[in-house]
């Protein structure tokens, strides 16, 4: 009994040993490419291709011309932008979308919101995966499925494969106030009060 639990025992520590990857694996150079934040740079505007690349004032669901700042990296570490308006998706209101920036040291290199790059034949669109999201991705040279920023560029505003971008182009006066901030109206608060043109009843 005492040599068949020494066996287990060693067999126990072995397979610790080698799930922890401590002696087994010190020689495996397996982690991914490490991209460094300080050569992502906004592309240059002369650079943009009519496929919608090297553009990083387009956004995923937006398109071409939907930002109002440059494409910055959050500190989640994707790349985004503040759009011009406010606009709706996934039931609620946003003021920022997703959007590519490129690379300083390689002028080939146009990295999704996420920091992959599409494959050259990648298609941007929103059909993968029999629509299991609206908003457009493409397959990258990882084989994985990344948000893209191309798909009007390629489709077209009036694509299905896009998303339909929801704006709203409502002025601050034209909206007036809402929210915690809504200032009574006078007349309603007269006419509550029984008061007509300063005589009560």
């Amino acid at each position: 009994m005492n040599t068949m639990f020494r066996l287990v025992l060693v067999l126990a520590s072995i397979l610790i040993y080698s799930d922890t990857g401590l002696g087994l694996h010190d020689n495996c150079r397996c982690k991914p490419e490490r991209i460094h934040l300080n050569v992502l740079i906004n592309c240059p505007p002369e650079k943009a291709q009519p496929d919608g690349r090297f553009q990083s004032n387009a956004t995923v669901h937006g398109g071409p011309g939907t930002c109002k700042s440059p494409c910055k990296i959050s500190p989640e570490g994707f790349s985004y932008c503040d759009t011009i308006s406010l606009f709706y998706r996934d039931s609620s209101w946003y003021d920022w979308d997703l959007c590519s920036m490129c690379d300083s040291n390689d002028p080939d290199k146009f990295y999704t919101p996420y920091l992959r790059e599409c494959a050259r034949d990648g298609k941007c669109s929103n059909i993968w995966s029999n629509r299991d999201q609206d908003a457009p991705r493409c397959m990258t040279t990882q084989g994985l499925l990344d948000y893209c920023t191309m798909c009007t560029a390629q489709q077209g505003e009036s694509s299905l494969e896009c998303p339909t971008f929801r704006p709203d182009e409502k002025t601050g006066l034209e909206q007036g106030s809402f929210g915690l901030w809504v200032q009574p109206n006078p007349k309603e608060k007269i006419e509550e009060k029984g008061i007509d043109n300063g005589n009560q009843n």
